[in-house]
This record gives structure tokens, sequence and C-alpha cells, in this order.
């Protein structure tokens, strides 16, 4: 994944939990797409440590791309991201580590 260089990042994660959303695919693409979101989630976590290790679930890969976005922007101070949240994102109590996230980083 680059670091940096954008100064714009536009989102539309998925909010589906993973079971649900990868229902169409075979058990072999299950596993695979399961494996690979895995390996995001280690490599997310390097950059951001405890903070993000609190605030993203491997059952909601929707929960890695704000520290996905993070990283690919330019210039923290003048850059922006723009994403499509659900409402329940901004008032769940199963969301709270993630809206935390979010304050403290932007």
């Amino acid at each position: 994944m680059p670091a940096g260089g954008f100064d714009v990042v536009i989102m539309n994660p998925p909010f589906s939990n993973n079971q649900d959303r990868s229902a169409k695919f075979s058990p072999q693409d299950r596993k695979a797409m399961q494996q690979r979101e895995l390996a995001i989630a280690d490599k997310v976590q390097q950059w951001d440590g405890d903070l993000i290790r609190k605030s993203i679930s491997t059952n909601a890969i929707g929960s890695y791309f704000p520290a996905i976005a993070d990283r690919l922007l330019a210039d923290k101070r003048g850059a922006t991201i723009a994403a499509v949240l659900p409402i329940a994102s901004c008032t769940g109590a199963g969301s709270a580590n993630w809206r935390r996230y979010l304050a403290e980083r932007f």
C-alpha cells in the first residue's frame, strides 16, 4: 500500500459483517478473502498500534478504512477524507472505539 501522495481520499466501505458480505462466494474463496483481510488488519495495526487495534474489527472490513485513508494522505494538515457512514457508526456502542480513533486522529 502506498504511503502518502493523495490530497483527498473518498471511501464507501462495506458495513455489513464479513459473513453476510461473503456468503455469495465459495468456501475456498471466503477463506482466501478472510486471510487477506487478516493480513491487511495486521498491516494496519503496525501503522497505528493500540489506537487502531481497539477500533478495527475483523468482522467488519469497513473499520479498517480510516487508518488506510490516513496512510494514503499526502499532508495530514491540509488533506481531506470523505466517507459514507451508516448512522449506526455515529451512534452505536459497538462503534465507540472507531469514533474515538477518528476524533483523536482527525
